[in-house]
């Protein structure tokens, strides 16, 4: 099964990543919402890059 351009949902960035260089800033990439609500998907160039905060571990032994 193929999907269209069409078909796919697109989604607004919701970060814009730029790149300072010689006092002028270029954009280079966006950060855009995880689909799972936590987290970010990155895109700069032609890669993708995942982003996530720290998972929180359970409070165990004295003092918990």
């Amino acid at each position: 099964m193929t999907t269209t351009t069409e078909e796919k949902q697109k989604r607004s960035p919701a970060l814009y990543i730029f790149k300072d260089e010689n006092g002028q800033s270029n954009n280079v990439g966006a950060a855009f919402n995880g689909k799972n609500g936590k987290g970010f998907d990155i895109k700069i160039g032609d890669t993708w890059y995942k982003a996530y905060p720290p998972k929180t571990k359970p409070a165990t032994g004295e003092g918990a």
